[in-house]
C-alpha cells in the first residue's frame, strides 16, 4: 500500500521542474542585472531545494543594487537550512 506521505511520482517531476524554473529565473535576473559577476553566485544558488527560499533569494535580486548583499542573503539561507 502506498504512503500517503509520499508524493506521487507526478508531484515530483512538477516539483523538480518548479525548481528549475525558479533557477532558471533567478540566473536570468543575475545576468540582467550583474552581468557575468552575478552568474557566479549559480553554483551557490543551486544548493538551495527550497522554492521558497528560491522566491525569496529572486525578489532580493529584483529589490537591490548590491551584488554583495544577494551573495549575504544567501549565505544566511544557507545558513539556517544546515542548523534547521
Amino acid at each position: 500500500m502506498n504512503d500517503v506521505s509520499e508524493l506521487s511520482w507526478y508531484d515530483q517531476i512538477y516539483n523538480e521542474g518548479k525548481l528549475e524554473a525558479k533557477l532558471e529565473s533567478i540566473e536570468i535576473a543575475l545576468a540582467a542585472k550583474f552581468d557575468a559577476p552575478g552568474l557566479e553566485l549559480m553554483p551557490q544558488i543551486s544548493l538551495i531545494s527550497d522554492e521558497n527560499q528560491l522566491t525569496l533569494v529572486l525578489r532580493r535580486i529584483a529589490l537591490t543594487s548590491s551584488l554583495a548583499e544577494v551573495y549575504q542573503f544567501i549565505q544566511e539561507l544557507r545558513g539556517r537550512s544546515l542548523n534547521s
